[in-house]
């Protein structure tokens, strides 16, 4: 049961905590997006009340703060933290875990849940929170100008991309709707529909991924000429006058033709089943954000702070979320561009041929051809495109980071498993040290060292079999 009257008591009582503070304040965050938009948020309140303080990431909290030292007030977001935590506010993810440690606010002790990134999963939306959305309401408390943040849209959107707002953060969209701080329109679930032309933005499309379309500029215009329109003879036009037209200048008809036309396509080239098509969702639109088209909706603002993190440039994405534009978008926009192209050219050498199938997957090594934290999108990518069938789940191997092996294990959410990927993953780490990167029912990204891969996959294997059939 949502103990609201409760959680409003635990997000008054930190409120008081953090205002105490009057030495530097150290925010630490699990690197995730959703933290580290917290740690921003929080940061930007600090900002304005001119306190010091310094933001850093921090895979394991308790070696980060031996580093900078345990006399330093702390706010850690995230993680885990398994120590004495004296001097230390700890906010979780939600979850029904009891945790003892020194003043932690832990939302699930409230009835509230982590948004899931199984999209899939809607039963208990109604009660979803990020960390970003605690310290937001943690913010207001001390400065009633943070309710014009509305950043944990952009957080919820990194767990759970191109989604309908749900839970506390439909509550937050509403709200910020009413007071014309964000719009939400019908729109075709793309990346980068503001930054790019009509062509290049199909070109660069991958979720959904148009095969013999994606990375092929030259058919998408003839396909955009094929588009069957009322009253038009030329299907759709790219420019207006001599400019290219952006793909978010479409209108509302063009894009239910390009829809239809896009669905009629797919069914023909992949053999997909219409119910499974759905290219439409309610995107929302940053108002104050419409000079910078990167930012301009949390779809595109989402995803650019993750391509950021990606890349270890953690500072930038902060330096831009604290309100800094100038260069520091400059380089965000640039980084964002550059990575949708090298998503999609991963269909230029996936060959059916390089996938290993085995009785209870199929694996795929990438090599160095994909970046390691790009394992789970090209998984993903190559399971809806029909590029291999769906009957079993398909992992994705890339080297990185370090000395260590990235896999994605991704199944179709049709598919009827022996068990959910989370726990099959978790089961065959018995003699191999293999750190969690996310995980649902459907879908599991973990980290191993280099020299056990192999065994483990194997083990894997094994394991969901459900019956040790190899």
């Amino acid at each position: 049961m949502v103990d609201l009257e409760g959680f409003e008591q635990a997000l008054n009582h930190i409120a008081d905590k953090i205002s105490e503070y009057d030495d530097i304040v150290h925010i630490g965050y699990y690197p995730t997006a959703d933290c580290l938009i917290a740690a921003s948020i929080l940061g930007s309140v600090f900002l304005k009340q001119d306190r010091p303080f310094v933001i850093f990431r921090a895979e394991k909290f308790e070696d980060e703060r031996d580093k900078r030292g345990i006399d330093h007030p702390y706010v850690f977001l995230g993680g885990r933290i398994d120590g004495n935590i004296e001097n230390v506010i700890w906010i979780p993810e939600p979850s029904s875990e009891n945790y003892e440690q020194g003043i932690c606010l832990n939302a699930g002790d409230y009835g509230l849940i982590y948004p899931s990134s199984n999209e899939t999963k809607k039963e208990t939306s109604e009660t979803e929170v990020t960390i970003s959305l605690i310290v937001r309401e943690i913010c207001i408390r001390n400065d009633s100008t943070m309710v014009t943040n509305l950043l944990p849209l952009v957080a919820e959107q990194s767990i759970r991309m191109a989604s309908v707002p749900t839970g506390l953060h439909a509550n937050l969209a509403q709200l910020a709707e009413s007071s014309n701080f964000v719009t939400r329109i019908d729109a075709m679930r793309v990346f980068g529909a503001e930054k790019f032309g009509i062509v290049e933005t199909l070109e660069l499309s991958y979720d959904p991924f148009f095969p013999n379309l994606t990375n092929n500029r030259e058919a998408i215009k003839k396909f955009l000429k094929s588009v069957k329109r009322k009253g038009q003879r030329d299907g759709i036009p790219i420019e207006k006058g001599k400019s290219l037209r952006k793909f978010s200048e479409l209108t509302s008809e063009e894009l239910v033709d390009l829809n239809t036309s896009l669905l009629k396509y797919l069914n023909k080239n992949t053999g997909f089943r219409e119910k499974r098509m759905h290219f439409f969702s309610k995107k929302v639109i940053l108002n104050q954000e419409e000079n910078y088209p990167v930012l301009h909706n949390t779809w595109d603002y989402a995803q650019a702070v993750q391509d950021v993190m990606n890349k270890d440039r953690d500072p930038l994405a902060i330096a831009v979320l604290l309100g800094n534009r100038g260069e520091f978008y400059e380089e965000l926009s640039r980084i964002f561009v550059t990575h949708r192209g090298v998503l999609n050219s991963v269909f230029s050498f996936f060959k059916s041929e390089n996938v290993e199938e085995m009785k209870n997957l199929r694996f795929f090594d990438a090599g160095e051809k994909i970046a390691w934290y790009n394992t789970s999108t090209v998984a993903i990518m190559i399971l809806s495109s029909g590029l291999t069938t769906i009957d079993l789940p398909l992992v994705v191997q890339a080297p990185g980071p370090g000395e260590n092996t990235t896999m994605s294990i991704q199944a179709s959410s049709d598919l009827k498993l022996s068990m959910p990927i989370l726990e099959a993953v978790t089961r065959a780490d018995k003699n191999v040290e293999v750190t969690l990167v996310k995980g649902d029912t459907h879908h599991a990204t973990i980290r191993l060292p280099a020299t056990s891969a192999e065994s483990y996959l194997l083990e894997l294997n094994t394991v969901l079999g459900g019956n040790g059939e190899v």
